[in-house]
């Protein structure tokens, strides 16, 4: 089982998982309404939905990760547990 949640890709996905849920609904809505995604149901449009959903909100979690939550995690160390300062 290590060896599954090692594997680069999955590890990836556990990195943005909380990026990737918070950007990929927004992301939806702004392709859908540019006209990017397809209407009108079926196998052929979900598919096509998510080719174009998926990598691209995989890659917008990534940036959101890097720019946002890694210096923010970070910031960590300067509070304890109660959210006192630690007076360095």
């Amino acid at each position: 089982m290590n060896r599954v949640l090692t594997f680069g890709p999955i590890a990836l996905m556990g990195t943005v998982s909380y990026s990737l849920y918070l950007w990929h609904e927004p992301l939806v809505i702004l392709l859908d309404n540019r006209g990017l995604l397809p209407h009108g149901g079926g196998l052929g449009a979900f598919v096509w939905g998510l080719a174009v959903v998926v990598p691209l909100a995989i890659a917008v979690a990534w940036v959101s990760y890097q720019a946002i939550e890694r210096p923010g995690l970070s910031l960590r160390g300067l509070v304890d547990r109660y959210g006192r300062s630690r007076n360095y």
